[in-house]
């Protein structure tokens, strides 16, 4: 097949069969079949800060929850992103499940999350084998209450 290329973008073709041949190669084929978008899980960690949030009314602070799921406070980022992505798959708002508020340790932020009602209604509904009585939360390791100076 043999085609020219003009300096003004026009593309020369000796024959008709040529012509249509070439803009048949340059034509996107349409994809066969898309994939239906498979609905978000509940990743292992996602699923146990849901169970450790249940656990407790008055909520909990970062360290708390990082030194009880045994992680680093810097994995609870990622953890909340996937529970953002959950929730959006169950046509929900993450901040209609789990409040985040900021308050201050020894003069440093510590955000403070806790479950709301309509959280903990979801959370039980969708999360087999939850535990029955809500606990209280574990004291912060320097011994001092969330909201303390």
């Amino acid at each position: 097949m043999a085609f020219r290329m003009l300096a003004n973008g026009v593309v020369e073709c000796d024959t008709i069969d040529e012509l249509r041949k070439l803009q048949g190669q340059r034509e996107r084929k349409p994809r066969t079949q898309h994939r239906a978008a498979a609905k978000p899980e509940l990743g292992e960690m996602a699923n146990r800060f849901l169970r450790l949030m249940l656990t407790t009314d008055q909520g909990m602070n970062t360290e708390q929850v990082a030194t009880t799921l045994g992680i680093s406070s810097k994995s609870i980022p990622p953890i909340l992103r996937g529970l953002a992505k959950w929730s959006r798959a169950k046509k929900r708002d993450i901040d209609g499940l789990l409040t985040r508020k900021t308050a201050y340790v020894n003069r440093r932020p510590v955000t403070i999350y806790n479950l709301t009602d309509e959280g903990r209604l979801m959370i039980a509904a969708t999360l087999p084998g939850l535990p029955s009585t809500p606990k209280s939360p574990p004291t912060p390791s320097n011994g001092k209450g969330i909201n303390s100076e």
